[in-house]
């Protein structure tokens, strides 16, 4: 191919069943050194269009329970293994991959 992916991050749906929130995961995460952020932003709940009243409740979802896992070119296996292993430490965390959100 003439090009490929340039994936700066991964993003993950914490389910609302999971014993961490999703801001508590984001916690976790920064406590061992991994730097994850919240996932999405909507421009609808921004100061601009506040007024508009829009209701965009999948949207609203998404910015509520996704977080976004580093995830760049120079990144070594071992940091990646590193995220597994703090995200598969937890017991009973359900999250789905990027393919659902």
């Amino acid at each position: 191919p003439y090009a490929r992916s340039n994936w700066q991050s991964y993003p993950i749906r914490v389910l609302q069943y999971a014993p961490l929130s999703r801001d508590e995961l984001i916690q976790y995460l920064l406590d061992n050194g991994i730097a994850p952020k919240p996932g999405v932003m909507n421009a609808h709940t921004e100061k601009p269009f506040f007024d508009v009243g829009w209701n965009l409740e999948n949207s609203e979802k998404a910015r509520d329970e996704v977080i976004l896992l580093p995830l760049f070119v120079g990144m070594e296996e071992k940091d990646i293994e590193k995220i597994c292993h703090l995200i598969n430490n937890l017991e009973n965390l359900f999250i789905t991959s990027n393919k659902d959100i």
